[in-house]
């Protein structure tokens, strides 16, 4: 190829007269951030005849792919790094040359985070699940619990039945993350999906501890045990991480036998323990269980009328906002129901202190009602988990104050309880429909966030410039100004209510 010719992309794989100081100079022009790694990636991945044939035919559908993905960069990477895993490598990148949308699919996946790109590359295979279940409804909790059921009859030992737990787990993160990322799902169906399978997978759990515990020592406890789905858990609003809030709830067929409570505490400790033991297959969540009331430290689940009377005494504190759509998800889900019913009463009280639980809000949502003091930290991730923090606890403040009253305001979701509060007249139309569309799109932020993974991150992600952090996370360059307008609106709307 003479040197006065334009680069095409196919020339990176077949021209023998193109030098690297051209070839990267070629994918500065086309937009890589750093073109000698995306080079020596590219040339790394055709280190066979056949391959390098096969890359010169997708180059031009390849590169065009890869510019259109948020981090380009990153996804060159993720591509490379997964194609390297399939065998033979010329087979599968001519299958991509066939089916362009796989190849959208796949850089998209990889691009937008690392974490997705390893579940990928760790199983190669999911990508043509991907791809089905994109064009599929999202299963329900009849799907879910059959193939769990199936998953652990499968094997005999509890380590061998977690680490399959595990592997569904992952694989439905990818399903539900690759979902959002492609536009396929509502924030309500999304947020639902992961507290779905939140339930399903420690109903696994449990069911694995359960059978430990009966192994060990000879018979399961005597009566019923129920997990409590707390916050953004309960009211199938949930986000990316693996943290969840819970409370273990037990009710023994023989209150007063001797060693009973000790087995009930036995068994929520070994699931806390199964959910968050780490194996090759990882862990499944981390376990909060900050709502017990207070006893022995070795205490991981509190009867049933222990926890009605820790409830009924809480008075105008936060663990209140925590209890707001406390549901049950997992175990015997008639006694979650009759502590649900036993601690309405408490959580939603008639003469609710305004202005304490108003104070609780503020203090929690991290705001100055007086000077509106900015959030604590910089960056998108502060700003944008500020934002969100008012809203929802400005929908947890209507609900504990006028939840007894109008029972339509209690429980559900933020959006369906600032829908309810505009219904009765506590909050006008255009400050639902502003605190609406904040909230929709500050939880996409943060969802964006959470697969990148910098979600405890104040600025960008590591490696990536500052100013490509907006196109990262899915958005336009404008992200932090319109960040700064929904939270400045929120701000305004909060301290306007009398109710806050």
């Amino acid at each position: 190829m003479a040197s006065d010719l334009p680069v095409e992309p196919r020339d990176l794989f077949l021209a023998r007269d193109l030098d690297e100081a051209r070839a990267r100079r070629y994918l500065a022009e086309r937009g890589f951030r750093d073109p000698t790694a995306a080079d020596e990636r590219l040339q790394r991945l055709a280190d066979d005849l056949q391959t390098r044939l096969a890359l010169g035919e997708l180059a031009d559908l390849l590169l065009e792919t890869t510019l259109e993905a948020p981090d380009p960069d990153a996804a060159l990477t993720g591509f490379c790094r997964y194609a390297a895993k399939r065998v033979p490598k010329s087979s599968f990148i001519g299958y991509l040359q066939d089916d362009p949308r796989a190849l959208q699919i796949l850089t998209r996946v990889v691009g937008a985070s690392a974490l997705l790109g390893e579940i990928l590359i760790r199983n190669p295979e999911y990508l043509h699940w991907l791809q089905g279940e994109l064009d599929c409804p999202p299963p329900d909790q009849v799907d879910y619990r059959a193939e769990v059921d199936a998953l652990l009859a499968q094997d005999r030992t509890a380590p061998r039945r977690l680490d399959s737990l595990k592997r569904f787990q992952r694989r439905e993160i990818l399903r539900i993350a690759g979902r959002d990322l492609l536009d396929k799902d509502t924030l309500r169906s999304t947020t639902g999906q992961l507290a779905d399978l939140v339930a399903v997978v420690v109903a696994g759990a449990l069911r694995i501890a359960r059978n430990d515990l009966a192994e060990r020592e000879g018979a399961a406890p005597p009566g019923a045990f129920v997990v409590i789905g707390l916050g953004r858990l309960g009211r199938r609003e949930l986000d990316y991480s693996q943290d969840i809030h819970v409370l273990y709830v037990y009710e023994a067929d023989e209150p007063d036998a001797a060693g009973v409570r000790a087995r009930f505490q036995r068994l929520g400790q070994r699931l806390t323990a199964i959910l968050e033991e780490t194996t090759g297959e990882g862990y499944c969540y981390r376990v909060d269980l900050g709502l017990q009331p207070p006893g022995p430290r070795e205490r991981a689940a509190c009867s049933l009328q222990e926890g009605i009377r820790y409830c009924a005494g809480l008075g105008e504190t936060l663990e209140r906002f925590a209890l707001v759509g406390a549901r049950p998800i997992a175990g015997e889900l008639e006694l979650g129901r009759r502590f649900a019913d036993g601690i309405r009463p408490f959580v939603y009280r008639p003469d609710a202190d305004r202005a304490a639980v108003g104070a609780l809000a503020r203090e929690w949502a991290g705001t100055d009602p007086a000077g509106g003091r900015p959030h604590a930290g910089d960056g998108i991730a502060a700003t944008s988990r500020g934002a969100l923090r008012e809203i929802e606890f400005a929908a947890r403040v209507l609900q504990l104050v006028h939840g007894a009253h109008h029972p339509d305001l209690q429980g559900g979701s933020t959006l369906s309880a600032l829908a309810a509060a505009h219904a009765r007249g506590l909050l006008g139309e255009a400050a639902l429909d502003d605190l609406r569309r904040a909230y929709t799109f500050l939880r996409t932020v943060e969802h964006r966030l959470q697969i990148l993974g910098a979600a405890d991150t104040p600025g960008p992600a590591e490696g990536s410039a500052p100013e490509t952090t907006p196109r990262r996370l899915g958005f336009e360059a404008e992200l932090e100004s319109a960040l700064a307008r929904h939270r400045a609106r929120v701000h305004a709307i909060c301290r306007e209510q009398d109710w806050l």
